[in-house]
């Protein structure tokens, strides 16, 4: 897995870490998945899907991963995730304090498992009991919540995640007020907005947000085949293909297709 050491990349892949949420949280045991080639991933039997421990991978290879999962076919990969009492989510790469509560945690679950081995090594019936996973409805991850959680990840907030940027954030507050200004039914107010939608996007893609301009470049089109502008369709249709190019797509030959449609249009 290769990782960006760009400090662009190094802010995007911290900010992306920093919002992972367990969507599904899971009971499995990541120490007793099968062992694969990579010391951070494991397959779980029970799903027949690969877990990454977080804590063992580097921000940029986290990231890396979230991202080529969604690319791929639309779904969030399973993770282990230690978050610290202020929110922070331990990785790898992570200053040497931090690797200090995620090792310390490590050494206290062994401990506790060796003790409880031991002790309940002579009653069966105990030791059956405390190896049985705890069920009921899981609570929701909050800062204070120190314990290793694992499951399916809920999907970046992309939008928040570009909100970061001062030139994305500015045009998206312009966009916040011309909505609730616009009348939809109007086609200069549908075109007004589509306009700022793609100025919106060119600049998340040239701040490497390819995955919230691919979300706004549809909003867009969307408005620009209401009013049948196919001028404007053509400049937003245009834009994707440097989306595809922030988001490293190598195939581009559908978006190549509506280009060349709109192209047949005009004559």
């Amino acid at each position: 897995m290769q990782m960006n050491k760009s400090a662009e990349g190094n802010d995007y892949a911290a900010e992306l870490v920093a919002g992972l949420k367990i969507a599904s949280p899971c009971s499995m045991r990541f120490e007793d998945m099968k062992h694969t080639d990579e010391t951070y991933k494991r397959f779980c039997g029970d799903c027949s899907k690969n877990v990454f421990d977080v804590a063992s991978m580097s921000r940029e290879q986290v990231a890396q991963l979230v991202e080529e999962s969604w690319r791929t076919d639309g779904t969030m990969p399973c993770l282990r995730l230690y978050r610290r009492t202020d929110g922070t989510v331990i990785t790898d790469d992570c200053p040497v304090g931090l690797r200090r509560v995620r090792n310390f945690y490590r050494r206290l679950k062994a401990s506790a498992a060796a003790f409880a081995a031991f002790f309940l090594g002579g009653m069966p019936n105990l030791q059956a009991r405390a190896d049985e996973p705890l069920m009921g409805k899981p609570m929701a991850p909050g800062p204070r919540d120190t314990r290793p959680l694992m499951g399916a990840v809920c999907p970046p907030n992309w939008a928040q995640m570009a909100s970061s940027r001062p030139e994305i954030k500015k045009i998206q507050d312009e966009l916040a007020v011309l909505e609730k200004k616009s009348d939809k039914g109007s086609a200069a107010d549908r075109a007004k907005l589509a306009r700022l939608q793609l100025s919106l996007a060119r600049a998340a893609n040239s701040a490497n947000f390819g995955y919230y301009a691919s979300q706004v470049l549809e909003q867009a089109a969307a408005l620009a085949r209401q009013n049948g502008d196919k001028a404007l369709l053509s400049d937003i249709v245009k834009e994707k293909l440097n989306t595809l190019d922030v988001l490293k797509v190598k195939d581009k030959s559908s978006v190549q297709a509506e280009i060349d449609a709109l192209k047949k249009e005009g004559k």
